[in-house]
């Protein structure tokens, strides 16, 4: 099972989704109930144009695209707050109309007689995300196979640095097998912690990139007594400042990250865990900051990508300008 959290807070996105909802307005919803005059025992409703025009004209208008709508009771003799479904339009269109009803698994329901309804378009389904492939690249795969296989042949383990600037705190702690770890820092003040704890089925592989200051980078990839054997990777690129990135992945191999941050204060965090051999790759920038928080968890394979498309046809970028930053959180397991 997937289950999906997506929480985009985009203030500028909210403002043209607004725009365009006052440009294309549709009808969501009747401005006031109108009374069922059919008789007892009817499957429908009867909406009578003199009793109350504006609503009649309204619906009318919305002709047989009011199918599907719910029918909710307001007053009368009903149950208040009882709801029907339209499943089907009647009438002559002219002075009248019949609403057939249905209950909630499409069997035909009984309106009161006398009572009033008022009616509201369904909510709109939940849109998915629809993500395409994040695992490594040929690139990226090849420079991974050839530089573990370096460090198998030197008995494992291999750490590389070049650092400029000053007062950056780096602490690297490789155990077990083969691992191999390319760190690249430019810029002060900067902080990397990383853990390669491998081991039982080896393998690790971590490349850093950080230019700017001030940036907090916390990676872990274990293996040994953590559930699992061998894999894993990251390849991180942050440009810019004060920007936070932790990345967490445990057991059962397979695991891929490729994170890339471009710009200041964005925070991301990533866990992969689990035998389902998860890969994401993730581009943030933006003038303002994010914070994004991915974890993929199971045995079942999870895939995540940005940008991504959603099954509404709308999409989320990883460009971030809504003023007070934006907020993204995926969970898959």
């Amino acid at each position: 099972m997937e289950v999906q959290m997506l929480s985009l807070i985009s203030r500028s996105l909210t403002s043209a989704l607004v725009i365009l909802c006052f440009a294309t307005s549709v009808m969501a919803a009747t401005d006031t109930p109108v009374m069922n005059v059919s008789g007892a025992g009817s499957d429908y409703i009867f909406v009578y144009q003199g009793n109350d025009t504006a609503t009649y004209a309204d619906l009318s208008a919305l002709g047989n695209s009011i199918i599907g709508w719910t029918a909710t009771c307001t007053s009368g003799s009903c149950t208040v707050g009882d709801v029907l479904y339209v499943g089907g339009v009647g009438g002559n269109g002219n002075d009248y109309l019949f609403l057939y009803t249905e209950d909630s698994d499409g069997n035909v329901a009984y309106p009161v007689s006398g009572a009033w309804y008022s009616f509201e378009a369904p909510a709109a389904a939940t849109p998915t995300p629809i993500y395409g492939s994040s695992a490594p690249t040929t690139a990226q795969q090849s420079r991974m196979d050839a530089k573990l296989a370096l460090a198998n042949a030197g008995q494992g383990d291999t750490v590389e640095a070049s650092i400029f600037g000053d007062d950056n705190l780096v602490n690297i702690i490789q155990a077990g097998g083969v691992s191999y770890l390319n760190l690249s820092i430019t810029g002060s003040l900067n902080s990397f912690d990383s853990e390669q704890d491998l081991a039982t089925g080896s393998h690790g592989y971590i490349e850093a990139t950080i230019i700017g200051d001030s940036n907090d980078v916390d990676i872990l990839q274990k293996g040994n007594n953590v559930d699992g054997t061998g894999d894993k990777a990251a390849i991180v690129t942050i440009t810019g400042d004060s920007n936070t990135v932790d990345i967490r992945q445990h057991g059962l191999g397979d695991k891929f990250v490729d994170l890339e941050i471009t710009g200041n204060d964005h925070t991301a965090s990533i866990f992969q865990n689990g035998a389902g051999n998860h890969s994401a790759r993730v581009a943030l920038d933006g003038s303002q900051p994010w914070n994004f928080d991915l974890t993929q968890k199971g045995a079942t394979d999870q895939t995540y990508t940005l940008p991504h498309a959603m099954s509404d046809g709308s999409g989320v970028s990883g460009t971030c300008a809504a003023v007070g930053g934006c907020n993204l959180t995926i969970v898959q397991q």
